[in-house]
């Protein structure tokens, strides 16, 4: 007999056989047990009695080529019991996919600990089979690919007629580098999408892309974005007609980090490119983190000999760290 679950307030999702000598159940969680869990051991020919009762808590979630586990516990008269159990997932043509086989243990709950195929996204059927008995537990579970992808871009700030050279690194839910098919798309200060291309990262996870800027454009951030299944991730970057500064201004001060009760003392310098002290006037801004940023005081004063030595009040409060 053969029963699937359906899903409750809490999130579970649980199969619950009873008979007059046998009981067993499956549940769907957000991943993890919540139960003190040890590593299940291997099958040495466990096998189930009749009136064996059994519990089966698994993840409502797959990530294909990922690790997942599910915790299990099987019991004799209200006592834990050493029994094997295989999993399998049966996909919607029926064929069936081995998981895993192990052990529950004597001294209570135990975590079998495998490896998702790599199989195409849907829904499965989650079968655990306890040697020994011919009734199987099953549930519904969702296999999804939700591969971390990590873009990275040679600069952050691009000038009208450059060209944006940038990097996708594709890896699985275990850190590991995989190959897939990946979609870059790119999106102006209007959102307005002005490039696409479908690429395939190589061996090492990893793909380039390149995109000529034009020299008349929306001004502002840009998106790049990266989609591969349901992954997706993005990055801003900047276009604007930028110059670069004549000069070079730096702020310093006596310690990384003050007390909110403390004053804060620094020095300001400024020189040419070429070497020589600026000369003029700096004006200090201080702000304090309350939920936003808020300036709370300034400080202003000339140069003298490229250096500015300043004293701004105590904090006294703020928000976080």
């Amino acid at each position: 007999m053969r029963m699937k679950g359906t899903r409750l307030k809490s999130q579970l999702l649980c199969i619950l056989i009873l008979f007059s000598l046998f009981s067993g159940c499956i549940g769907n969680g957000n991943g993890g047990s919540q139960l003190p869990s040890n590593q299940a051991g291997l099958c040495t020919g466990q096998l189930a009695d009749a009136g064996d009762e059994f519990f089966i808590l698994a993840p409502k979630m797959l990530y294909s080529g990922g690790e997942s586990s599910i915790t299990m516990a099987a019991f004799e008269d209200g006592q834990p019991v050493s029994r094997c159990i295989e999993y399998t997932l049966v996909d919607e043509d029926n064929n069936e996919i081995s998981l895993i086989s192990v052990s529950t243990y004597e001294s209570g709950n135990a975590v079998a600990s495998f490896e998702v195929p790599d199989v195409e996204e849907g829904r499965y059927v989650l079968t655990a089979k306890p040697a020994g008995y011919e009734r199987n537990f099953t549930a519904v579970v969702e296999v999804i690919k939700n591969n971390p992808l990590f873009i990275e871009t040679d600069k952050p700030i691009y000038k009208p007629g450059q060209t944006v050279h940038g990097r996708i690194l594709s890896l699985n839910n275990n850190l590991v580098p995989v190959e897939q098919d990946i979609t870059v798309e790119i999106t102006d200060a209007k959102g307005i999408k002005v490039f696409k291309q479908e690429l395939s990262s190589n061996g090492y996870g990893v793909v380039s892309f390149d995109m000529p800027l034009a020299s008349e454009l929306n001004l502002g951030t840009w998106k790049v974005i990266a989609n591969a299944g349901e992954s997706t991730s993005n990055v801003d970057i900047e276009v604007d007609k930028y110059v670069l500064p004549k000069f070079d201004v730096s702020l310093s001060t006596q310690r990384d980090w003050f007390l909110v009760s403390d004053e804060i003392t620094g020095t300001v310098s400024a020189n040419y490119f070429f070497g020589k002290d600026v000369e003029g006037e700096v004006l200090v801004e201080a702000s304090r983190y309350v939920g936003e940023w808020e300036q709370y005081a300034t400080f202003s004063g000339e140069l003298e000999k490229g250096s500015l030595e300043f004293e701004l009040p105590p904090v006294e409060y703020a928000a976080g760290t």
